[in-house]
């Protein structure tokens, strides 16, 4: 069966108005094309003053294998800042060794890369006609962007031109440049407000924090918003929507764009199948507040004031609960407590799999890490390893669900995904996010959703996701100290506090078990040392350590007890067969042949010999187990004294 084609998003703070409509647009064209539709998203943004962390962010892009995509987007806007532009010119140096790869850069132009022109010249001429011929306003002022800018430029020109069709002309002193930012708006309202220039009676602003900034100076200075004059923004913030009169704001016809794109795409994937283009009203993008002097729409700024100032709780048998912004019942759940607080990788994994209900709706979350993700000497910052391991999953209304140990999935990285999280009856979303700390790549999550539904990204996946990343961390750190506290640094055997733990763990069980012990003491270490230094006679320690390991069953627990003596232990739920003697004959065998070959490879000038004694025995307790060793110790020095060592 063939797969189901693939369209590819490359963005960053999917969170905002601009990232959500982007992916409303693509979804929407996707349902329609029966496309699947993976996002790789930076969850923060690229221009972050915190460039070890934009880093780990970013190296999600590195996932995305356009060898398993048929098209790609890239949101050219939010991802124009990251690192002075390195980002989008590495971008655009991988897509460009696959030529035949279907691309679309949105708004901006990338080198190589076909544009996708923003949808918002009708949406600016509609801002002009609501205000002059909804509310008959005729003495209208313009505040946009730095003089030069393209995109402050091409606002003006459209409001102009569209003021000039409804016969108006603005007066040079209405015409103000300055920042896309609050201080543009406050210094020409302070300037109204002082007397410089002829108060207007409306204002088109090119931005919404243009608008924000000229509203809170009027009011402030004593002209009324809209009585005395009305003000319109471009963009659609939620900010606009809290601040007192709220602003009347047109949002940019992102939904168009995206749509566009897909289409534009479409037509290199499946040639000469039929398009369906989104249509879009623009009457009805606008966001009605009170500051152009329509009659506010009040659920639109409860809504907005909910996303401002974090809900604490919601009705879980709502049917709008998945709509609400859930950032206080994130807050309220712990999780970041009980997330740090874990003891142990595992139960750090358990953790994560059970806070992931606060991301739904979801079909499926995956939890994919590099396979030695707790190796805190193998960091990694740029790409991902050949292999990855999906240590959890999780669903939403199935059992399809894991997060032990045993059930854990090793897949191929070019896939992204294993194969039984991409195939699907019906088209679905796939959301890839980095797993990091700061510039370290820990692995990346997968948040799957079906393609009929709106896709609605926020702060709280943003959030939940910074708790994963440091509790991931921590445990790495934890485990980095643990390490060190029960195995030996020269090496790499458990050391006794190491052998204490690891035998409460086989004691825990109840009932007898049958236990092999045995006791190896190096041969001549003295003469090692006093001949050739005491580098050398570590280097005959770390030789005797490796022939064990070499020779080593893999259930055994080898242990450096101190100085040149080793222990090792093997536990079995067996019973005694009479044949232990002949196992335990075995055993001294491999480890001798181990050593010697171990020496002949080493090209030392001295001897490296060791002794050894074993037992075996029914043990319940720990008391068993050192009576054995007291047995083993006792077999070793007969070996010793036989080899004239004592």
């Amino acid at each position: 069966m063939e797969r189901r084609k693939r369209i590819a998003l490359i963005t960053a703070v999917p969170e905002d108005l601009h990232g959500n409509n982007i992916i409303e647009g693509i979804r929407i064209q996707c349902e329609k094309y029966d496309y699947d539709f993976y996002i790789f998203s930076a969850m923060t943004h690229l221009e972050n003053h915190m460039q070890d962390y934009v880093t780990g962010e970013s190296n999600i892009f590195n996932l995305a294998n356009y060898e398993e995509l048929d098209g790609v987007i890239i949101d050219t806007v939010n991802v124009f800042y990251g690192q002075s532009g390195s980002i989008l010119r590495k971008l655009r140096e991988s897509l460009s060794a696959y030529p035949k790869l279907a691309v679309a850069s949105l708004e901006l132009p990338l080198e190589g890369i076909p544009l996708i022109p923003d949808q918002n010249e009708e949406v600016l001429r509609e801002m002009v006609r609501h205000m002059v011929v909804d509310h008959g306003k005729r003495k209208v002022a313009v505040l946009t962007g730095y003089s030069g800018n393209e995109v402050a430029e091409s606002r003006l020109n459209i409001f102009l031109d569209e003021l000039g069709k409804q016969g108006i002309t603005v007066p040079e002193e209405w015409i103000h440049h300055g920042e896309f930012w609050y201080f543009n708006g406050d210094t020409f309202a302070k300037k109204i407000l002082n007397g410089e220039i002829e108060r207007p009676e409306a204002v088109l602003c090119a931005c919404d924090t243009i608008a924000i900034g000229l509203i809170e100076t009027l009011v402030e200075g004593g002209i009324r918003v809209p009585e005395d004059v009305a003000v319109l923004g471009f963009d659609g913030i939620v900010e606009g929507k809290c601040i007192v009169p709220a602003l009347s704001t047109f949002p940019a016809n992102d939904i168009s764009l995206a749509a566009n794109a897909v289409d534009k795409l479409r037509e290199k994937i499946d040639p000469g199948k039929p398009i369906e283009p989104y249509k879009a009203s623009v009457k009805n993008l606008l966001q009605v507040g009170e500051s152009c002097g329509c009659k506010p729409q009040y659920a639109d700024l409860l809504s907005a004031v909910k996303t401002i100032i974090c809900q604490k709780g919601g009705n879980p048998y709502s049917s709008h609960v998945f709509d609400d912004v859930k950032i206080g019942q994130l807050l309220e759940s712990y999780v970041m407590e009980r997330l740090t607080g874990s003891k142990s990788p595992e139960d750090c994994i358990q953790g994560i799999f059970y806070s992931v209900y606060l991301l739904a709706p979801y079909q499926y979350f995956c939890l994919a890490l590099r396979e030695d993700w707790l190796d805190t000497e193998k960091d990694k910052t740029t790409g991902y390893p050949e292999n990855m391991q999906l240590v959890l999953q999780q669903t939403l209304g199935s059992d399809n669900f894991f997060y032990e140990k045993g059930d854990r999935v090793t897949f191929p990285t070019k896939k992204m995904l294993p194969e039984t999280c991409q195939n699907y009856d019906e088209p679905g979303i796939f959301i890839f996010t980095p797993v990091h700390f700061n510039e370290r790549s820990l692995g990346y999550s997968v948040l799957i959703r079906s393609i009929h539904e709106k896709c609605h990204m926020s702060m709280v996946y943003r959030n939940w996701l910074r708790y994963v990343n440091n509790a991931l961390e921590m445990t790495r750190r934890k485990e980095q100290l643990r390490t060190m506290s029960i195995y030996d640094g020269m090496t790499g055997c458990l050391n006794r506090h190491g052998m204490d733990e690891e035998l409460e763990r086989l004691l825990s069980t109840p009932g007898e078990k049958v236990c092999y012990v045995g006791v190896v003491d190096m041969d001549g270490l003295k003469k090692v040392n006093d001949t050739h230094g005491h580098e050398e006679g570590d280097f005959a320690i770390r030789l005797v350590a490796r022939a064990m390991k070499n020779s080593a069953n893999p259930e055994e627990i080898l242990v450096r007890a101190g100085g040149d003596e080793f222990y090792l232990f093997r536990m079995v739920e067996d019973q005694l067969t009479g044949k232990e003697e002949e196992r335990i004959l075995d055993r001294v065998i491999r480890f001798q042949n181990a050593l010697r070959e171990e020496e002949l490879n080493s090209g030392k000038p001295y001897r490296v010999s060791a002794s050894i004694g074993c037992a075996y025995g029914t043990v319940h307790d720990r008391a068993g187990i050192e009576e054995l060793l007291r047995d083993a110790d006792r077999r070793m020095y007969i070996d010793k004294a036989a080899k004239k060592f004592v």
